[in-house]
């Protein structure tokens, strides 16, 4: 069984907010996303002067899903 590509994804928008998708497909099912080089452990953090935003539909499925 192959291993799932767990990854963080942005909006095309460039605008900082950000999904959680599994073999580059978003758990929230938006298709207008692209891969960030972002560590999955980053998930959630909040730098001053970014003002980054999560999607809520993929951290309530990443919780669900135990990512």
């Amino acid at each position: 069984m192959k291993k799932k590509d767990i990854s963080i994804h942005e909006n095309i928008s460039g605008n900082y907010f950000y999904h959680i998708a599994i073999d580059d497909i978003p758990l929230c099912g938006n298709k207008r996303t692209m891969r960030r080089e972002l560590r999955l452990e980053s998930w959630g953090m909040k730098s001053p002067h970014i003002g980054e935003r999560y999607c809520k539909e993929c951290d309530k499925l990443r919780k669900e899903l135990s990512i």
